[in-house]
């Protein structure tokens, strides 16, 4: 008998996918957990949460898909569908998007130069459409079996070198952006047998799908481009200068306060963890402050808050303005020299001011602002409201004052309650802790009561506003006593005769 083995044949090599539609195309170089629409106020949003994702990969919970409308909606101007960079790890490659941004200045005749010139000579047969504020520029991406993080992190190479090349030229364009990043998933440790859990979930940035849906063929034949390219990009020195968002205005001369040089003097930085501190735990509490997302007020932030503040209300701007971006730089600058361990957070910022004004610290004499714009290729300058620390609050954040006035006694008249017996006057300070007890001259035998002490069943003593120690008037009306806070002289306590 005889056997007759064949040959073992060679496996095939893959050939490439063929797409016959664009939305085939843009479907397998895009992500399907993560795509974006624009709302109704003109920004793109993600259609699915982070936490509806985690979802539906743990739990099979369903969740939004791009639909045929979607994209034939798109291609007709009528909405704008966005996309992320596909990280499914069985995906050969994804799709990339180079914005180039004329928002501020610039030209749309500006920005196409820009792409011709990256076509000529760093992309050959770069795709590329012009946008309502600039152009968009599309490349594919062979990921190369990497991670989506080490991606990402290559992204940000490539965009830094985009902005040295814009640099380098005469370009009428304001800035140029990487997007279209991919989604970073990071598993849980699982034992054999058990089904992969989604430990968190992060999306990518979103960027606009092409638009010209005519024109599949020439997106098709767009650059390639692969990992190891991006790796071999020069890595762009952090104290090179970054591409100007807005066009740079002439600063306004910011007067020194201290011998070094310095704004804000060394008292005033040592004040910020011990008086201002202070200050600042009573304006937040015990609960604190806790903003959207992880974002968080902290007792350091007010405290630098209260500093700079202090300094811009004694130093206003000419027209009484307050900028936030004056804030903005006073604040990185004392980050910068080690003077504070805070970075400075827009949302931070407003959640202090609008604290703060809640307690009445804020005193306005114009609420109203407008922001700056381009017209004509001409800057028009905007306007800050005009605010500033109330005298309440200045006489606060002055310590020395404080104590000048706690220990005078004539600065409080109403503290005072005359002994008609003895002719002369004795202070009552109440509400602290180092006065648990107060001594009140009562009408009737002219004889002393100890209406303050560590009595429960009385619990006169206050604890006022702000942790500052001060008097607390009490005042005799025929047999009976009322207690009212110095603030709103309102009786607060009536006790037994």
């Amino acid at each position: 008998m005889t056997i007759i083995v064949s040959p073992r044949r060679k496996p095939r090599a893959k050939s490439e996918k063929k797409y016959r539609t664009i939305t085939g195309f843009l479907r397998d170089l895009t992500s399907s957990l993560d795509f974006g629409l624009k709302s109704k106020t003109g920004n793109p949003y993600h259609v699915n949460k982070n936490e509806e994702v985690v979802g539906h990969i743990n739990h099979g919970f369903t969740i939004n898909r791009v639909k045929l409308l979607n994209f034939t909606r798109h291609f007709a101007g009528l909405n704008t569908v966005y996309f992320a960079g596909n990280s499914h790890s069985k995906a050969k490659y994804t799709l990339l998007m180079i914005d180039i941004d004329c928002h501020g200045r610039g030209t749309v005749a500006g920005a196409i130069k820009f792409c011709e010139h990256l076509r000529d000579t760093m992309f050959p047969g770069l795709y590329f459409e012009a946008s309502g504020r600039g152009a968009h520029a599309y490349l594919i991406v062979d990921k190369q079996g990497h991670h989506p993080a080490f991606l990402n992190t290559l992204y940000k190479r490539l965009a830094d070198h985009l902005k040295t090349v814009l640099r380098a030229g005469d370009f009428d364009v304001e800035n140029v952006e990487v997007k279209g990043t991919l989604p970073v998933i990071e598993w849980a440790e699982r034992a054999r047998g058990e089904r992969p859990k989604v430990r968190s979930y992060r999306a990518g940035m979103l960027a606009a799908l092409p638009r010209e849906g005519d024109r599949f063929a020439e997106l098709k034949a767009t650059t390639r481009i692969d990992a190891d390219f991006m790796m071999k990009l020069p890595v762009v020195r952090a104290d090179e200068p970054a591409v100007p968002r807005f066009r740079v205005l002439p600063a306004v001369p910011v007067p020194t306060g201290s011998v070094s040089g310095r704004v804000i003097s060394d008292d005033e930085v040592g004040r910020i963890t011990e008086r201002y501190a202070e200050l600042a735990k009573s304006f937040l509490g015990s609960d604190g402050l806790k903003l959207s997302g992880r974002a968080k007020v902290t007792e350091a932030d007010v405290a630098v808050f209260l500093c700079l503040l202090k300094y811009f209300s004694n130093n206003p701007n000419p027209e009484g303005t307050l900028p936030w971006q004056r804030f903005k730089g006073l604040w990185e600058a004392m980050k910068q020299s080690g003077d504070i361990d805070r970075q400075f957070h827009p949302g931070r910022f407003a959640a202090i001011r609008d604290l703060l004004d809640s307690f009445g610290m804020i005193e306005w004499a114009d609420r109203t602002y407008q922001l700056g714009v381009w017209e004509g290729g001409k800057y028009r300058k905007g306007r800050a409201a005009k605010w500033k620390a109330s005298a309440r609050l200045m006489s606060m954040l002055d310590e020395e004052k404080e104590k000048d006035t706690l220990s005078s006694n004539e600065s409080d008249p109403v503290s005072v309650v005359s002994a008609e017996e003895e002719g002369e006057e004795e202070n009552i300070l109440s509400g602290n802790k180092a006065s648990p007890t107060c001594l009140l001259s009562g009408d009737e035998g002219g004889e002393e009561r100890d209406i303050l002490s560590s009595n429960k069943e009385h619990l006169l003593s206050q604890k006022p506003r702000q942790d500052i120690i001060r008097p607390i008037p009490i005042y005799a009306v025929g047999d009976r006593y009322l207690l009212a806070d110095p603030g709103d002289l309102v009786p607060c306590y009536q006790l037994a005769a």
